[in-house]
């Protein structure tokens, strides 16, 4: 029974930090789009969309079709 509760626990906290993990890319990616469109050099474009790709699939995707334990929740 233990060794659930351990799992259980390592679940809902590997949710958690990936969530963080997510966000805080995609707010790197904010910032670099808007350094670089500063600096007038378009591979920020392409720098922000491998940023915030990886948030967008996970924040809009359809929640039934997972087994991730946030199911499609990011903040």
């Amino acid at each position: 029974m233990y060794y659930m509760e351990i799992l259980n626990w390592i679940e809902k906290w590997s949710g958690i930090l990936l969530r963080k993990l997510l966000a805080f890319s995609a707010l790197l990616g904010v910032i670099v789009l808007i350094f670089t469109a500063a600096q007038g050099n378009a591979a920020g474009v392409i720098s922000f969309a491998l940023f915030v790709a990886p948030y967008l699939m996970v924040r809009y995707r359809d929640p039934e079709s997972t087994t991730v334990p946030f199911q499609g929740r990011v903040f």
